[in-house]
């Protein structure tokens, strides 16, 4: 009776690779409710920035909605999806098997004023890192149309584990 050695399993090689996320830059969200002047109340305001996987792929996924703070409750809101890195391209016969850190972030407060907001401090754990927006861009003194937006928002590196 012969004995048969146990056959060896193949071991997967892994890395961890860091990865930058593009900055957006002048994202304008579409009006939705209301008239398009913000009138000097707020505006409330609500993002969400996300790394989502789709296969080989990473997605940034932003929400923005910049809403009135009184009647008539002027709106505006939008989304933007942006591929950003295919694994296949970057590291040829890799695969993703996670995304290490903090690759989320929602942020929300009240604008007061006018003009540009530099939101900070963000940290070097954060996803976010940096942030521009403007709310209430006219005054509001005789009504107008506000244009409200993310002039800039900029990221961490974020860090893959792929495996072969």
């Amino acid at each position: 009776m012969s004995a048969q050695a146990p056959a060896k399993k193949a071991k997967h090689k892994t890395k961890i690779v860091s990865v930058a996320v593009p900055d957006i830059n002048d994202f304008v969200p579409g009006h939705t409710e209301g008239d398009t002047d913000f009138d000097g109340h707020g505006p409330s305001v609500y993002i969400s920035a996300d790394v989502k996987r789709k296969g080989s792929q990473l997605v940034l996924a932003i929400y923005a909605i910049f809403q009135e703070t009184e009647s008539d409750w002027t709106t505006f809101e939008g989304a933007l999806e942006q591929t950003f890195y295919d694994v296949n391209l970057q590291h040829p016969g890799w695969r993703i098997r996670s995304i290490q850190g903090n690759f989320h972030q929602v942020y929300q407060t009240v604008l007061t004023g006018y003009g540009q907001h530099s939101i900070s401090p963000f940290g070097t754990s954060d996803f976010v890192n940096n942030m521009v927006l403007v709310g209430d861009s006219d005054g509001g003194a005789f009504g107008g149309d506000d244009k409200p937006r993310i002039v800039k928002l900029g990221f961490n590196k974020i860090e893959l584990t792929l495996v072969k």
